[in-house]
């Protein structure tokens, strides 16, 4: 049956051919989503509550962290490109790690943003919040926080907007080997 019908063949909406319109249905509702590709997954274009985004909102939806683009030994920089449009938007990221000890992760705010403001929090594989960090310092407004993981656990690092501007922002981590943690 139907769960609608507006009587009109609009696809801006909230009914379309009969079905009520939903995130992931293909189609942007007007006033209600800024994007819509046609599906729910994270790390793409569209948020998977259809929000332009990059990245996942939730520990459900975090986009994973792949270490494997390494700029010196044990420091990775496994996303370049990362933003959040306002200050609702945060975007969270899952880590499995590859061995057991102290991860770091770091903003790096694009040139263009030096008055952007990211702060990053840590939870652990429970989603209990195991680190917080507005600045690294009185003058450097990127984030920075550690957590302790062990081999094959997972970390989850939320990266959010402490302010009003829009923040670009790269993603460094630095893992166990390396970060000057014993």
């Amino acid at each position: 049956g139907e769960a609608c019908d507006d009587g009109n063949d609009e696809i801006t909406d909230g009914c379309i051919e009969c079905r009520l319109a939903r995130c992931g249905d293909g189609a942007v509702q007007e006033g209600v989503e800024a994007c819509d590709d046609g599906n729910l997954d994270p790390g793409d274009a569209c948020s998977v509550d259809c929000r332009l985004d990059d990245h996942g909102d939730t520990f459900d939806t975090a986009t994973t962290l792949v270490l494997n683009r390494g700029t010196n030994r044990g420091v990775y920089r496994p996303i370049d490109a990362a933003r959040l449009a306002d200050a609702n938007d945060v975007d969270v990221f899952a880590l499995v790690a590859p061995a057991p000890g102290v991860y770091r992760l770091r903003t790096e705010r694009n040139a263009e943003d030096r008055s952007s403001d990211p702060k990053c929090r840590a939870y652990d594989a429970q989603g209990v919040l195991a680190g917080l960090s507005n600045n690294i310092d009185g003058t450097n407004l990127d984030c920075l926080v550690e957590l302790m993981l062990d081999t094959g656990e997972t970390g989850y690092f939320e990266i959010s907007n402490n302010g009003v501007e829009p923040v670009n922002y790269a993603l460094i981590v630095q893992s166990p080997c390396g970060n000057s943690v014993v």
